[in-house]
């Protein structure tokens, strides 16, 4: 009943889903997560699987992983449970996922992971100094540290393409980028500082009041240690965009070879992703509609740099770089005829 094409059928299936009786069903109800129209029972029915406790956490991880054919949204979801369920397990599931290729699932893994229960959880102190609950686990120890460095990036396309007209979409999307990532640094730190700390700082930056940020940025310098302490400068509210990113790359300075200078070149770096930092189809969707407009770069000439994956892969994770693409072509076949 849970792969049948009559979706009242498939929830009539997970409302009648009994837990532990039905553990063998995990795995189909967790995929059910991506669908709209099944979506909430399956949600119902994840929220009853939190009561299985640690016999549900392979599941969870295997859901987590990067053969999982489960999405965005499900595997939010994942970690939203793995959270609930709580203890050294559930914890070291989310670690093993910190670094998640889709770094909003990463960043609900994060979020996840900074709220437990630091009683349940066998972490290591870091002794005597200014850091607080957790360390970060042998794979997660470099996520603030690589966010920062990638908003860097980020901040240097950004301003590469700030007098490009045809960028506007993809001005947008750098900027989504970077607040993205100020959100992931918020939870990074976290997980190291404690999350009820990092919660009133993050609402005193949030608001209005200059003297809120100023107690919070000197406690952030007075407690991040090391490369954390950029942070401060990602985070300070006060700062213009061109000061932010003069200070990061100071702290970054690997990050200016990363993006080339010009527009054109910034399009074609972003385009091709070497180093896989860029990830989201959205961007090269972007990049697409800018060049299509410049005529010293064009259409065709970034399309011929985006990997292959990009625009002949799942059409759930890259349908947006191929529709694009081809409205483009389209476009250009009318405006010539």
């Amino acid at each position: 009943m849970l792969t049948a094409s009559d979706h009242d059928v498939v929830n009539a299936a997970l409302a009648a889903i009994r837990w532990p009786d039905d553990r063998a069903l995990l795995g189909d109800t967790v995929v059910l997560l991506n669908a709209r129209s099944t979506s909430g029972a399956a949600l119902e029915a994840l929220e009853a699987l939190v009561r299985v406790g640690e016999d549900a956490l392979p599941v969870i991880d295997d859901g987590l992983g990067v053969s999982s054919h489960v999405g965005q949204h499900g595997q939010e979801q994942l970690a939203r449970a793995c959270r609930m369920i709580g203890g050294v397990g559930a914890a070291a599931v989310l670690r093993r996922h910190v670094r998640h290729r889709d770094r909003e699932v990463g960043l609900a893994v994060m979020r996840a992971l900074a709220v437990l229960d630091s009683s349940e959880v066998e972490v290591a102190h870091i002794g005597v100094g200014r850091r607080g609950r957790h360390s970060f686990g042998p794979n997660d120890d470099s996520v603030v540290h690589e966010d920062l460095e990638h908003a860097t990036s980020a901040l240097r396309a950004l301003h590469s393409i700030e007098n490009v007209p045809s960028a506007d979409l993809l001005r947008l999307a750098l900027a989504d980028e970077i607040e993205l990532l100020h959100r992931r640094v918020l939870a990074g730190l976290s997980i190291h500082y404690g999350a009820e700390t990092l919660s009133r700082i993050e609402f005193q930056l949030a608001g209005h009041d200059t003297r809120s940020h100023s107690l919070a940025l000197e406690w952030l310098d007075v407690t991040l240690v090391g490369a954390d302490k950029a942070a401060g400068v990602l985070l300070d509210p006060g700062l213009a965009s061109h000061d932010r990113l003069h200070r990061l790359m100071k702290w970054f300075p690997a990050a200016e070879s990363k993006v080339p200078p010009t527009p054109q070149a910034t399009l074609l770096e972003l385009a091709e992703d070497v180093d896989g930092r860029w990830r989201r189809p959205w961007i090269a969707a972007c990049v697409l509609s800018a060049a299509a407009e410049m005529p010293d770069l064009g259409l065709e000439a970034v399309a011929s740099r985006l990997p292959a994956e990009s625009v002949s892969g799942d059409r759930v994770n890259t349908g947006i770089v191929t529709e694009t693409l081809e409205a483009i072509r389209i476009r250009q076949t009318i405006r010539h005829a």
